[in-house]
């Protein structure tokens, strides 16, 4: 373990050098001269960065460095993309297997690989090929893919994942029927985020500020992974990549900083298809002629206690895409926004890349992402774009239900340009904030278009609570410092409070006309209430009985005649049965604990833990942290919520601050796997070390790929 400055000897052996250079055995395999041109230097946090020749080098020490950090999770994730996660568990992931074979995932991900140039299939297979090194040198020992190959990114950017609701119908969430067709009944907690960036005019320093912070589980598919890469070839970005691939999808540069949160622009829909031919049975209807459908078969493998067995599936597509439902006997093609095309990893490798606004809106308009944008360069612009990858349709028809895929007239008719999205650089408000997804009428400030300006499927849903508190911090400091800046990515407040404590005293009025002594019991409580500045701390009593009280009320039975009062009187007894008093401090009950790779098996009351602030997302707290009671628990743990921040200051002295819910590595036994926790906790952020001479520096560990 190294510590401290570098000895001039170690200098000597950076990427770049010529010492080098020539220590590359000659005659070396091609995987030996990548492994000998890249340096990771690893920081006091564990966070990987890799230095080398080529941005091919950086990529195949950025997989190494990924698959040091939690290879576990990297075969998972591809084993769900690439349809063959019911071969490792089981009947249980068999309907999410089947969306992928029915979507074509990893056909479209060969044919994607295939047309790419030399240049970035270069990147790709160095990507592949640092993965594959660090199972021969590691002993790693793979579930089932134990060899690793460069398409596969491109399956993993675009597999469908199960409980995806499209047009009211959710996907590979249900029952499986013999010919391969899937059908859903219930939808998962979707991902989501927040983005603001504030104008030089809005900031002390004079230099604009960028503020990214990402929710989601806090475990599975992903997850954040930080990291840096420097190559000589001029690719120089910190910031955040999709676990099992190379590319950032948000950081910065020395000259930009971006990130994306989901959209509410409709990228998809579903197509009533009528296969009525006696004479052909994939005959189906389409402007008053028949077209033919294409049938395959797969077969998928599928353990079981008594073995691994195949089984061999039907699926049909149509030019509209896959059928992957049937309803009231009609079946239904469904079709997604670029997944035929592919070009995301592409979009963001372009983005990364960007030197300044005109480089970075045409990495955007490459139309690969359904996302919303915002950016900020040294220049002081900021920017915002809805959507990216936009269908262009009839507006006439309502594309929020299955549409009629017998007719020309529901054919998208290729996708938006750039220039015909919402967006607005510059404001005059001087700050721009996104919480989607959300209503872009309101996530642009000084930007409030006439809805009828675009169509209703670019955005058909209104701003959250989210959204309405970030505009409430936005407005409330009109010179930010940087330290301001990031405290504010932990603002707890609870914008939907005010309303519904509010009821709940017309209740308590209610019935203390009724049944005083009923009423009184509650006095205090509701003092409590009615006296709180409506911050979820973690010292807070009153946040306590708030959430709480909240959750009972949504819950099934809580309502009709004074469901309020009943709902906090169950959450009264509650606490007093579980911790002997009616008022406890927030963060006694809502604690982070470390997580293993499946989630919530081990968590505890025995276990150490940490108190936290913050409230699930329906309460409107832009720090969210979304805990649950486990089996026999009184306390909740952290299942997920915010689970990434980073806080950009742009100019001439670029300054870049981050935070992970637990650490860098998912490695059983890491001494990074909980080391950013009381951080996260205590509402701070940690430097994110960006200029070459600060990483090599502060370095602790320094090693090449196999060293």
């Amino acid at each position: 373990m190294l510590s401290g400055r570098y000895p001039i000897l170690l200098l000597l052996l950076l990427p770049g050098c010529a010492s080098l250079r020539s220590a590359i055995p000659i005659g070396a395999s091609d995987t030996e001269r990548l492994a000998g041109g890249v340096t990771i230097a690893r920081d006091e946090w564990g966070v990987p960065h890799v230095l080398g020749a080529s941005d091919a080098h950086v990529a195949f020490g950025l997989a190494w460095a990924q698959a040091e950090d939690g290879f576990w999770q990297i075969e998972e994730d591809y084993l769900h993309a690439l349809g063959r996660a019911s071969h490792w568990y089981g009947e249980t992931h068999l309907a999410s297997d089947l969306l992928q074979a029915a979507f074509e995932v990893e056909r479209l991900a060969r044919e994607e690989y295939e047309r790419e140039p030399a240049d970035l299939r270069a990147v790709w297979d160095a990507f592949a090929a640092g993965i594959n090194y660090y199972i021969l040198v590691s002993g790693e020992r793979p579930r089932l893919i134990t060899r690793f190959e460069p398409w596969m990114p491109f399956a993993l950017v675009r597999s469908v994942a199960v409980g995806t609701i499209v047009d009211g119908v959710v996907l590979g969430d249900g029952t499986v029927d013999g010919a391969g067709t899937v059908s859903g009944t219930r939808s998962t907690a979707p991902r989501s985020g927040g983005l603001r960036a504030v104008a030089p005019s809005r900031t002390a320093a004079g230099h604009a500020l960028l503020l990214h912070y990402e929710t989601g589980p806090f475990t599975g598919a992903g997850q954040p992974y930080e990291m840096m890469v420097h190559s000589d070839a001029g690719w120089h970005v910190r910031g955040i990549v999709m676990r099992g691939t190379p590319i950032p999808v948000a950081g910065r540069n020395r000259h930009i900083a971006w990130a994306h949160t989901p959209s509410d622009a409709d990228a998809a829909d579903l197509y009533e298809v009528i296969f009525d031919n006696a004479g052909d049975p994939l005959s189906y209807r389409f402007d008053g002629q028949w077209r033919s459908a294409v049938e395959w078969v797969d077969t998928l493998r599928v353990n079981s206690p008594a073995g691994v067995t195949e089984r061999v599936f039907t699926f049909r597509r149509t030019h509209h895409g896959p059928i992957i439902a049937e309803r009231d006997g009609v079946a239904l093609a469904a079709r997604i926004a670029r997944m035929d095309e592919g070009g995301s990893l592409q979009q963001w490798y372009a983005e990364s890349r960007a030197t300044g606004l005109d480089e970075f809106r045409s990495a955007l308009d490459q139309r690969a992402v359904t996302a919303n944008t915002i950016y900020a360069d040294t220049e002081g612009n900021i920017y915002y774009a809805h959507g990216s990858a936009v269908p262009a349709r009839d507006t006439a028809i309502d594309w929020t239900a299955p549409v009629d895929g017998g007719s020309s007239a529901t054919e998208w008719r290729g996708y938006h340009a750039l220039n015909e999205l919402p967006q607005v650089l510059n404001p005059a408000s001087g700050w721009i904030q996104s919480t989607g997804p959300g209503g872009f009428q309101a996530s642009a400030a000084g930007y409030n278009p006439d809805r009828e300006q675009f169509p209703r499927y670019m955005s058909p849903g209104p701003m959250d609570g989210r959204g309405l508190a970030a505009q409430r911090v936005l407005r409330a400091d009109s010179s930010w410092t940087f330290d301001a800046w990031r405290v504010a990515a932990f603002d707890t407040y609870l914008a939907a409070a005010a309303r519904d404590i509010e009821m709940l005293a017309f209740e308590w009025e209610q019935v203390g006309g009724q049944d005083p002594q009923r009423a009184r019991r509650l006095d205090g409580p509701l003092d409590l209430l009615r006296n709180w500045d409506h911050v979820a701390e973690a010292g807070s009593e009153a946040a306590t009985l708030y959430v709480l009280w909240q959750e009972r009320l949504r819950a099934v039975g809580h309502s009709g005649v004074f469901a309020r009062l009943r709902a906090l009187e169950d959450v009264l007894d509650r606490l007093e049965q579980e911790f002997g008093d009616g008022t406890v401090a927030w963060g006694e009950v809502n604690r982070l604990q470390a997580m293993t790779r499946n989630g919530a098996s081990m968590f505890s009351d025995d276990r150490p833990s940490l108190p936290v602030g913050g409230a699930p997302a329906w309460a409107g707290s832009i720090f969210t942290f979304d805990a649950q009671p486990v089996g026999a628990s009184t306390r909740r743990y952290g299942m997920g919520g915010t689970r990434w921040i980073g806080a950009v200051q742009l100019g001439p002295d670029l300054d870049f601050r981050s935070i992970v819910p637990f650490g860098q590595s998912e490695e059983a036994g890491s001494a990074h796997g909980f080391d950013q926790a009381e951080l996260y906790a205590a509402g701070m952020l940690k430097a994110a070390l960006f200029r070459r001479e600060d990483v090599l520096e502060r370095a602790v560990r320094v090693y090449r790929p196999g060293g």
